[in-house]
């Protein structure tokens, strides 16, 4: 459960997601928090095909594929509260809970647990919520390897009674509610919660096992999560989009059909991840000579966990005119010259970007492209950029003569053959051009 207002929660599942608005009101049954900023989020969470962004665990239905209306009437289990290993570079987030419906409909009635590590500090809660209603703290006090109890029960008349239970200290909690409902599935998850980002960093927790996870139908006969047989229950897988990954181990029924099921959540750590991008382009030069170089800095990263070997090309528009092979360690950067060839390149004026191409497993290309300043492409001698060559330009260039990259008159566009200085050679060419305009 959350630490405090509009925070973090549970909720439903399959095209309606998780619609998170997290607040505490003030009244005689739930206990209310201090106000934080964390919102709210609706992930799009698919699980007929077994793997979800924030789920993980088990759902009984009366048919995977077509679940029907009132099938469940409760829903138990048990679990202890799980050790998380801190983050050094962020907070995680991880909730154990027992619920009915969100499998396959919009509505979920769930109560559970939820253990965060906020600075490197384990923080547990006790929570329920009526989706998409908003949770609530219990008021329990949650200890890490406390043993829970925790049961969604349906009593009728669209009242559901939602009871969870310290075993280690017997505190209880118990709550009846209103809900509209299709009572369709019995859930027993581990969940990764969301904020208005999306799903949140996936705590590493240790080894979660449920035990006495059962459900009754609407006939009052109790089950074993898979006690229906094939095809009225699911296993869930959770890949977090941050990196984390959970996975439920077969089900161990130690009175099948009838009942109770195990089995237990493993954390899986992030893989690492291959990311390269290009974080600046910086063109030397404003306007260029058709036909003469271009240079350019570009600044490429590798983001990622590996190292890598990728390529960088420089672009005018569409037009690749530099590119070169570059091998970067993790996590490191490094400043690339590329000389762009202007030869053909039509007179006009072009955005200068750089693409850096991505490496095999890369999820993200998003930083792949940056790009630079504008540059014009014109006629050899023209230094302002107006398409022409005459007394305007002479005068630019007499005014950098005899400049370098150092020199307070500098000025590179006057740097012609690009060489570095602004001399002899730069006012052959203006004069071999003079005159001309498009």
């Amino acid at each position: 459960m959350p630490r405090n207002a509009q925070e973090i929660f549970r909720g439903g599942l399959n095209g309606m997601g998780l619609a998170l608005l997290v607040f505490f009101l003030m009244n005689p049954f739930f206990m209310v928090a201090s106000v934080s900023n964390s919102p709210f989020s609706r992930p799009n969470i698919g699980i007929r095909a077994g793997t979800s962004s924030n789920w993980c665990g088990y759902a009984a239905v009366s048919s995977v594929s077509s679940p029907a209306d009132g099938f469940v009437d409760s829903v138990t289990g048990d679990w202890v509260i799980p050790t998380l290993t801190p983050n050094s570079s962020q907070s995680t987030y991880v909730a154990t809970w027992v619920g009915i419906d969100g499998f396959s409909d919009g509505t979920v009635e769930q109560i559970g647990t939820e253990q965060d590590c906020v600075n490197g500090v384990q923080e547990n809660y006790a929570w329920i919520e009526f989706y998409p209603g908003p949770s609530r703290m219990t008021g329990l006090t949650v200890n890490t390897g406390d043993s829970f109890t925790a049961s969604v029960a349906y009593e009728g008349g669209n009242l559901f009674t939602l009871s969870i239970t310290d075993l280690t200290t017997g505190q209880s909690y118990s709550r009846t509610r209103s809900a509209n409902a299709q009572r369709q599935s019995a859930e027993w998850v581990v969940e990764a919660p969301s904020s208005t980002q999306g799903v949140l960093p996936l705590a590493n927790f240790s080894e979660v096992n449920f035990t006495d996870a059962q459900f009754t139908d609407n006939n009052g006969t109790t089950y074993a999560i898979d006690g229906l047989g094939s095809g009225t229950y699911a296993a869930i897988n959770l890949n977090d989009p941050n990196g984390g990954t959970a996975n439920p181990s077969a089900l161990t029924d130690s009175a099948y059909p009838n009942g109770p099921s195990s089995f237990s959540v493993a954390y899986g750590a992030p893989a690492g991840i291959h990311d390269v991008g290009i974080t600046n382009v910086t063109p030397s030069k404003t306007i260029v000579g058709q036909g003469y170089p271009l240079d350019t800095v570009v600044t490429a990263a590798d983001l990622g966990d590996y190292s890598e070997t990728f390529n960088v090309t420089l672009y005018a528009n569409t037009l690749p005119i530099a590119s070169t092979n570059v091998t970067l360690s993790a996590g490191s950067s490094t400043n690339i010259a590329l000389s762009g060839n202007t030869t053909g390149v039509a007179y006009g004026n072009y955005t200068i970007s750089a693409y850096a191409w991505p490496v095999p497993d890369e999820t993200n290309t998003t930083n792949n492209n940056c790009t630079g300043s504008s540059v014009i492409v014109s006629i050899p001698g023209d230094l302002n950029g107006d398409f022409k060559v005459n007394s305007l330009d002479v005068a630019i260039m007499g005014r950098a003569f005899g400049s370098t990259p150092n020199s307070a008159n500098w000025n590179p566009n006057a740097d012609i053959d690009d060489n570095g200085i602004v001399n002899m050679v730069d006012v052959a060419i203006l004069a071999r051009h003079y005159g001309q305009q498009v």
